[in-house]
């Protein structure tokens, strides 16, 4: 999520949504390299583990990346942040990118950019309930 505060975002999302309420995101899916159509996820020439904000000089020119920058999360940081915010998880998803019709697979190690990876990852959580049971865990 491309947010400076995302702790603070999803505390105020938690704010405002009732107990049970839904909270639906979807963000560019942070475990895969960029290509020149504008997908990256962390700066070109730095890796996974790095987080925070980028800018590329090098990047699409009619991109977001190389006019306002991103910000890299890993992925377990962003779903420990919904958790941390006191939102249950209900849904992940990592919808394949369908290229010319043929079906999208996996990427194996190490991580490459391919036009048939994942572009996304919608996440769908519910504020927690009072008396449903303890607030889901972290994520390792």
């Amino acid at each position: 999520m491309d947010i400076d505060d995302l702790a603070g975002t999803l505390s105020t999302v938690t704010t405002v949504l009732r107990p049970g309420g839904w909270f639906v995101a979807s963000i560019v899916h942070p475990c895969f390299l960029g290509s020149e159509r504008g997908r990256s996820s962390w700066p070109p020439g730095e890796g996974y583990e790095r987080e925070g904000w980028w800018t590329s000089p090098e990047h699409n020119p009619d991109g977001v990346r190389i006019r306002v920058g991103a910000t890299h999360r890993k992925l377990s940081t962003v779903l420990n942040a919904l958790l941390e915010a006191g939102l249950d998880a209900e849904r992940f998803a990592e919808p394949p990118a369908a290229v010319s019709g043929v079906p999208a697979v996996a990427v194996p190690p190490p991580l490459t950019d391919s036009p048939a990876s994942p572009i996304a990852c919608p996440a769908a959580a519910r504020r927690h309930q009072p008396g449903t049971g303890p607030p889901a865990s972290t994520v390792e």
